[in-house]
């Protein structure tokens, strides 16, 4: 399953960081920007002030990461951090949020020491003892 997050900050430059950080997490395969005006009630009074809307594209199981996320970098005391499920979509789209947002499997760099092993390369915990060829 697939989610759209949807926040707003206070400047483009909150906007562009919180995105970025997100992204560089892999908690968001994509962030879009878009200036806005938001009138609300806050404090007992009606607010109207020109505010930055994050759209971003995710699989459902990270959301309650990213929302966390989000949060502690935020500037308002209490931030519109909420996610909308996405029911349908290109399937092709939808895959390649599921790969942008997958962790990349670690490169170990390890090679087995013996010229007749064809195993793998694996961590070191994992190599073969010397005596264990045939």
């Amino acid at each position: 399953m697939h989610s759209m997050l949807y926040a707003t900050v206070g400047t483009e430059d909150e906007a562009v960081k919180l995105a970025e950080h997100l992204l560089t997490k892999r908690l968001v395969a994509c962030a879009n920007i878009i200036p806005t005006r938001s009138l609300y009630r806050w404090k007992g009074k009606i607010r109207d002030e020109r505010e930055f809307a994050l759209v971003m594209k995710t699989r459902t199981e990270l959301v309650e990461g990213a929302i966390k996320e989000a949060k502690g970098l935020h500037s308002y005391h209490v931030p519109c951090l909420v996610s909308y499920s996405m029911e349908t979509g290109l399937p092709e789209y939808l895959r390649w949020i599921d790969v942008e947002t997958r962790r990349p499997r670690p490169k170990w760099g390890f090679k087995c020491e013996l010229r007749s092993c064809r195993s793998p390369r694996l961590p070191s915990w994992g190599r073969h003892r010397r005596n264990s060829h045939t």
